[in-house]
């Protein structure tokens, strides 16, 4: 089987642009995942620098920080930034911002009413995506001022999912609501389509579109699945009993996980290197080695 052309099209040698990471229903594993993302382009070969940015763009989910063990971490959240001046140059933002232990910088939401105009914010990121690898975690505040400037950027556009069939049904109504993919009936569990997929909305031929599936116990088969998305599969992420603790813990460690890696290596089309993952341990343990 040929892969993905979509997959083939994300423009890993760019050391610019940016990523759109939205989920599919709740606790699917979106913001985790585009975190991994970031991770895994800070760590790899062609590691742009400045260092990738991870911006949260979830108004109501508490803050990219707490799930990363950061909301102590001294820097510029979301506030902050829009309080800068509009001259204030992308370098200076970056600078401003926390750096995690994997070497890419946090623009997070604060534990605060964040007042927003997407005007601003599409020239926040527009600025920071013309520098680096930029990743957005919307999640399911699709419509914010925020998440609008980030789909009108984006680059690439990975849906977050699970096997679960709500999670797969609301996949399709969000590809709709963005117009994007080949909205047909299928059924997740049988693939009883044999319609057309892998198509793009209409004024998307030229983005990046394609879907990661984390596995949940009693799901649909990968299979099924292939054969009903209207959009690529670029990879899965393998059931863990142990993932659910690491995201309540709030810890980096979340982002160690061999599967989250793995599936983010496969999204940038790239191919996994075994030695990334002892990497980014090493610097989990030098930044712990540190605090103390």
């Amino acid at each position: 089987m040929t892969s993905n052309p979509w997959v083939r099209k994300l423009p890993l040698a760019s050391s610019t642009g940016l990523t759109v990471a939205i989920g599919a229903g709740g606790n699917v594993g979106c913001s985790v995942f585009a975190a991994a993302l970031a991770a895994h382009m800070s760590s790899g070969s062609l590691s742009p620098s400045p260092p990738p940015v991870l911006v949260d763009a979830d108004r109501f989910a508490g803050g990219l920080d707490v799930l990363l063990g950061m909301e102590h971490a001294p820097g510029a959240r979301w506030q902050a930034v829009l309080r800068a001046d509009e001259d204030v140059l992308a370098p200076d933002v970056i600078s401003a911002l926390p750096n995690s232990p994997f070497d890419f910088s946090l623009l997070s939401m604060d534990r605060g009413r964040v007042r927003v105009e997407e005007k601003a914010a599409h020239r926040i990121l527009g600025g920071l995506a013309s520098i680096t690898q930029v990743v957005v975690d919307i999640s399911r505040d699709w419509d914010s001022p925020i998440a609008r400037a980030a789909i009108s950027l984006r680059s690439q556009l990975i849906v977050v999912m699970t096997t679960n069939i709500r999670s797969c049904a609301a996949a399709m109504t969000l590809l709709e609501h963005l117009n994007v993919g080949d909205r047909t009936a299928v059924d997740a569990y049988t693939g009883s389509s044999d319609r057309g997929h892998n198509q793009l909305g209409a004024g998307s031929d030229d983005l990046a579109v394609c879907a990661v599936v984390r596995e949940v116990p009693s799901g649909a088969s990968m299979s099924a699945l292939r054969r009903g998305m209207s959009i690529p599969i670029a990879a899965r992420v393998p059931h863990d009993t142990r993932l659910p603790r690491r995201m309540a813990a709030g810890s980096h460690e979340v982002l160690i996980a061999r599967g989250l890696q793995a599936a983010a290596a496969r999204v940038v089309a790239a191919d996994h290197e075994p030695g990334q993952l002892a990497n980014m341990k090493r610097q989990l343990i030098g930044h712990r080695g540190g605090r103390r």
